[in-house]
């Protein structure tokens, strides 16, 4: 009798696997501080739109993660 060997598939670990919602969440969590800040429409507007952003592909520029930092600072 031959014993089969399942083939192993590698899952992404669920960090990798779950990072676009993560990034999501923490993108609305930066919307809802800034509103809470009192920031204007605008800016919250480019949060927005960096969330559109980055599901397109494209990486957060140091000017975004620097405005970041100091809304959750």
């Amino acid at each position: 009798m031959w014993l089969t060997i399942p083939k192993v598939v590698k899952a992404e670990p669920d960090s990798v696997a779950n990072r676009p919602a993560l990034i999501r969440d923490h993108l609305q969590n930066w919307h809802n501080v800034a509103d809470k800040l009192g920031k204007p429409e605008q800016y919250k507007q480019r949060i927005l739109e960096v969330a559109g952003e980055l599901d397109s592909g494209q990486q957060l520029c140091n000017h975004r993660l620097g405005c970041y930092s100091d809304d959750f600072v």
